[in-house]
């Protein structure tokens, strides 16, 4: 399946975006669908991180586990979905601009569909087409307001 793409400016520094998209129980207040986040690794935010997203989705709330599969600070951090019918993964790059005052943030998501997950395929896709730059703005909203 073809991935799933946004792009955003946002006007902090690239430590900045990173340290406040890794803090997993902060995701919340950037992405719309999301209830809870519960951390099950202790410490900060590594590769091999495991934790449980519960979101809403059509039907109710849902528990997602994940992990996380690369964490290079500040310029990339990846997750990988470890449950469920529809596993996504999904990496946000980011690149530094003007000197180190602003951050490109690049993201991008892929989702393989497992029994049912397949004939769920086409209706998550259209959700995340939908939410992505949603997320993305509030992502740049959060950051800015609180620079």
């Amino acid at each position: 399946m073809t991935p799933i793409t946004g792009t955003i400016e946002i006007a902090r520094p690239a430590q900045d975006v990173f340290d406040y998209v890794v803090d997993l129980k902060r995701q919340g207040e950037w992405q719309e669908a999301i209830v809870n986040v519960e951390v099950e690794t202790e410490g900060p935010t590594r590769v091999g991180t495991h934790a449980v997203q519960t979101r809403r989705v059509p039907g109710g709330t849902r528990s997602f586990p994940f992990e996380i599969t690369e964490h290079d600070p500040p310029r990339r951090s990846s997750f990988h979905v470890t449950g469920g019918p529809v596993q996504p993964h999904g990496t946000i790059n980011l690149t530094s601009l003007d000197n180190g005052t602003r951050t490109r943030v690049d993201f991008q998501i892929e989702f393989a569909g497992h029994g049912l997950g397949v004939l769920l395929m086409p209706l998550v896709q259209r959700d995340a087409r939908r939410e992505v730059p949603k997320n993305l703005s509030a992502l740049k909203d959060q950051l800015e307001s609180s620079g």
